[in-house]
């Protein structure tokens, strides 16, 4: 697909394989041309917005509405953009009330295996990867070595409390956890340990999950689960997320929240997870056409400085970018012969 245009209507590649004449939509002459055109259709399988802030016009009209907080503008986008028809709000408030409300405080959990032949692999290295990450960082209690007498007598305290205070009725989960997966063994496993295991505190967890499909495809009850899930991942105080997942950057994004982000390809020997830089969601493939972004790029100043600022290479796929909050983020500046 290539980028046409006429004086009613552009069509635009902005995929992964931008390449060639194409790029240069994110020069200033071809952007500006843009603006008499009446309808702009586009197709594209990733994030690119972060790319238009290297045009100089795009960046001034910008820059004033959201100055510092420019990492937020997808938290703005998609929260007017991505509106669920009333059947699909429905079954998000369903399940918010019924699994996830009330609880002390709320855990989203996003699996996805990368790079890997099957999507839904359960994988038992990724699971221990998960469950380290979210202990080590107190999303979650650790498990204890208490005897049965000792917990019990916890638990009874709690319930003894819960009267004296009058709220007996309310739930009394400290961590509703929603695991959003393919593979559902890895919802069905946390179910497992913290039903068979006591944990720190007597802590109580419970483990939800909206879907097991066990496979991706793309009709459109899958499309729907999957908003289902980015919206209710994206209602939690806390995120965990699976490297380079476009699903977990809207959750994130939707949700204002800055996520674990686990590392869970089988050949990265890293921590098991980090905690991300930004909300906003990273931009895979970016590209820095030569004809309006090399040595000569007619940039201000002031322009060049904020680039300094707010643009990083991405944590999960460091050849990204991704926009952040400003100069004292102190991931890896994105470079360019310009600055």
């Amino acid at each position: 697909m290539r980028n046409h245009f006429n004086d009613s209507a552009a069509s635009l590649n902005l995929q992964h394989n931008l390449y060639g004449q194409d790029q240069l939509i994110f020069c200033e002459e071809k952007y500006t041309a843009l603006m008499g055109v009446k309808w702009v259709a586009w197709r594209s399988n990733q994030y690119f917005l972060t790319n238009f802030f290297l045009v100089p016009s795009f960046w001034r009209r910008m820059q004033p509405i959201f100055g510092d907080d420019i990492d937020h503008i997808f938290t703005y986008i998609s929260r007017v953009l991505f509106l669920p028809t009333n059947d699909t709000w429905a079954f998000i408030l369903r399940e918010f009330w019924s699994y996830l409300a009330g609880a002390v405080s709320r855990l989203g959990v996003q699996v996805r295996l990368h790079w890997r032949p099957n999507l839904a692999e359960y994988d038992r290295d990724a699971y221990e990867k998960i469950m380290k990450c979210l202990v080590e960082n107190g999303y979650i209690p650790s498990f204890a070595g208490v005897d049965k007498s000792t917990e019990l007598s916890m638990l009874y305290d709690r319930k003894m409390q819960a009267i004296a205070g009058g709220d007996e009725s309310s739930s009394h989960v400290d961590v509703a956890m929603l695991v959003a997966s393919l593979q559902g063994k890895y919802a069905e496993t946390m179910k497992e340990h913290f039903g068979q295991k006591a944990t720190e505190g007597a802590k109580m967890v419970r483990v939800h999950s909206v879907s097991q499909l066990g496979s991706e495809n793309k009709g459109f009850y899958q499309a729907q689960l999957a908003f289902v899930e980015m919206w209710l991942l994206s209602l939690g105080d806390k995120l965990a997320t699976s490297a380079y997942s476009t699903f977990g950057y809207i959750a994130q994004g939707m949700g204002d929240i800055h996520p674990l982000i686990l590392t869970l390809r089988k050949d990265d020997q890293n921590a098991s997870c980090v905690l991300g830089q930004s909300v906003d969601p990273c931009n895979h493939y970016p590209r820095k056409p030569g004809e309006c972004l090399g040595a000569a790029a007619k940039l201000s100043e002031e322009h060049k400085q904020w680039i300094r600022a707010h643009l990083r290479h991405c944590q999960d796929h460091p050849i990204g970018w991704q926009l952040v909050h400003d100069h004292s983020v102190t991931g890896t500046p994105v470079s360019f012969d310009f600055l």
